[in-house]
């Protein structure tokens, strides 16, 4: 079962901006004023659950901006590509996320007022694209090619290609997380074949097989 919009109400700018101000934390609220101001991408459209969600079967994003003031706790995959939109948008959740699957989307600003454990793969590799944790992430792939996730208490990737960075972005190459399996190691746990144009894996490939419903991890 795939869970939407009948578990979210529209939300007004104004409604968006009284969740995140009533439920976020200080460390959230540094995060998103980094920012440039989200205001006309809430405007155009938003959703709004309150308190705590929990998803039996996968859930799709049901809007191009949407806000869980509460845990996120899905059995299934967590699909954050916009419903006929092509890129784009806002996803916060203000507590944990738990999913199989974190699929992103290209442009598609996501912020993580808690930890995220993704039992199977973080799929975030999307240009234009950012993944903001405030706690830690865990995962068993992290595909993230040129998009490196911000953590704000450290990841744990058993295999992938990018890094997780700190919050802010900083970090020398040195101190960036990788995944606890190189590239290679990480080529042979995986169904799509490694390409030959320096990226050895992008996000689409493994959307490619997700989308229909093969497989990704040996």
């Amino acid at each position: 079962m795939s869970a939407g919009g009948q578990v979210f109400g529209k939300a007004t700018l104004a409604e968006f901006h009284a969740a995140l101000a009533a439920s976020s934390s200080e460390r959230l609220k540094e995060q998103l004023r980094r920012f440039v101001s989200f205001d006309h991408w809430i405007a155009f459209e938003a959703a709004l659950h309150h308190g705590d969600l929990t998803i039996s079967g996968s859930l799709k994003v049901p809007a191009y901006c949407t806000l869980i003031d509460g845990q996120l706790d899905v059995s299934g995959d967590l699909d954050l590509r916009n419903p006929g939109i092509e890129e784009g948008g806002l996803f916060v959740v203000l507590g944990n996320v738990s999913c199989n699957r974190l699929i992103g989307e290209y442009g598609k600003c996501v912020f993580i007022d808690g930890d995220i454990e993704a039992r199977e793969a973080v799929i975030t590799g999307f240009h234009d694209s950012s993944l903001v944790v405030c706690g830690g992430l865990s995962t068993r792939l992290f595909i993230g090619c040129d998009i490196a996730a911000e953590v704000g208490d450290g990841a744990v990737m058993d295999y992938g290609v990018g890094t997780c960075v700190a919050l802010g972005g900083l970090a020398t190459p040195a101190q960036a997380v990788a995944p606890r399996n190189d590239e290679a190691a990480t080529a042979r746990a995986v169904w799509p074949e490694s390409k030959e144009d320096g990226y050895l894996f992008d996000a689409e490939q493994f959307i490619a097989r997700i989308d229909a419903g093969l497989p990704i991890l040996r």
